[in-house]
């Protein structure tokens, strides 16, 4: 009778484990991010396994944590290509600090990273980290340099509030614009290479109101630059990422727009928020 229970025991142990879904590889596993500093992360996913629900609406999560586990910042994600057994899915994603927010100490951290499905449904992967929690795996170090380090200065014009805490460890502060305005970059080092900008456009809804001007017909923010003539157009609610390349120590960065969003209790008027700023 002790046999056959531990014979139980140990085929519903088999059945029970999860199978590993995916190999996961990333390129650097050495990052040095300063102040307000961005470097891309590749990340590369060879699928081995079927998901429920066809592999759709499913997430990463790729957090930076201290000697503690003490989650310190995230860049959560959608995977951005469908879910396919044996075809890879390769991507850059941007680790770093945004200038709106407080410097992390100098140091160093674990970057980890896991696939979920936008709850609490984790799944096995094959990675050459360290596990660091259920179904989560270093992938890279992460050095914060000391904060003297001289960086950008970033110069906003009246038509932008001051800076206001975020929601999460995603999003630490966010800068609303009231008006169209402009952002005025100095002091770039000669290696810079791009702005990485992440603006959110709120959707409408309850107290919320789109108040558009005369003649336009959706949402519009025209960001018009000095950095070689760049220019991007972005339409619609949510979030929208602007990578403006930039080769020169200085920068000029002019948003014009056709709406404003309208808060219908107090009447304040926005027109988005700047939730990332970062340099390259």
């Amino acid at each position: 009778m002790v046999l056959v229970l531990m014979l139980g025991s140990i085929l519903v142990s088999c059945r029970s484990k999860e199978p590993v879904v995916a190999t996961v590889s990333v390129s650097p596993t050495s990052l040095e991010i300063g102040h307000g500093r961005y470097q891309p992360l590749r990340i590369e996913w060879t699928p081995s396994e079927t998901l429920e629900n066809d592999g759709k609406d499913l997430w990463v999560f790729v957090h930076l944590i201290d000697a503690d586990k003490t989650v310190l910042r995230t860049f959560d994600h959608r995977l951005p290509k469908p879910w396919r057994v044996g075809e890879t899915i390769s991507y850059s994603l941007p680790i770093g600090q945004s200038a709106l927010a407080p410097s992390l100490a100098a140091g160093s951290y674990g970057l980890t990273l896991g696939l979920y499905n936008g709850g609490q449904k984790r799944w096995p992967l094959t990675v050459g980290g360290e596990v660091r929690g259920r179904h989560e795996y270093e992938v890279a170090r992460v050095r914060i340099p000391d904060s003297t380090e001289a960086t950008p200065r970033f110069l906003f014009s009246e038509s932008w509030k001051e800076v206001e805490p975020g929601d999460n460890v995603q999003t630490l502060a966010r800068r609303w614009m009231v008006d169209p305005g402009s952002i005025q970059v100095e002091a770039l080092p000669e290696n810079a290479s791009s702005l990485r900008l992440v603006l959110r456009v709120p959707r409408v809804g309850g107290p919320l109101r789109l108040a558009l001007d005369e003649g336009a017909e959706e949402v519009t923010i025209h960001l018009k630059t000095d950095c070689d003539a760049f220019e991007a157009v972005l339409t619609g609610p949510g979030l929208h990422e602007v990578v403006v390349p930039v080769d020169w120590e200085r920068c000029r960065l002019d948003f014009e727009t056709n709406f404003h969003i309208v808060e219908l209790n107090s009447l304040q008027q926005v027109v988005f928020a700047l939730e990332q700023l970062s340099w390259n």
